[in-house]
């Protein structure tokens, strides 16, 4: 009876440290891999990079597909581009051509 009334104050004595060192602990550990951690942080910074090489990538799409339509505007209108996208379109040839797809 006297060991359990001694490991009674024992616990009473220690049970604010042991609670600190798991809120402690708690806290670190949700500092690291929680939503907001470390480790999303890391994460989310090579989603970023990864979207702005994406961006880069688009936009000079963008500026290719935009020197092409330029070309078959009305005012700047070139014939053989105009040709060649309709033949592609259509998949027509004539006899004795090669057409290279790439």
């Amino acid at each position: 009876m006297e060991s359990i009334r001694a490991f009674g104050r024992h616990l009473r004595r220690f049970a604010p440290t042991v609670f600190a060192i798991f809120l402690v602990l708690y806290f670190l550990f949700h500092s690291i891999q929680g939503d907001r951690g470390l480790l999303a942080w890391a994460r989310l910074s090579q989603d970023l990079e990864a979207a702005k090489m994406e961006l880069t990538f688009l936009k000079e799409e963008h500026v290719k597909l935009d020197r092409r339509v330029s070309h078959l505007r009305r005012d700047n209108l070139d014939l053989d581009l105009l040709e060649e996208r309709a033949r592609e379109m259509l998949s027509f040839m004539r006899a004795g051509e090669v057409m290279i797809l790439d």
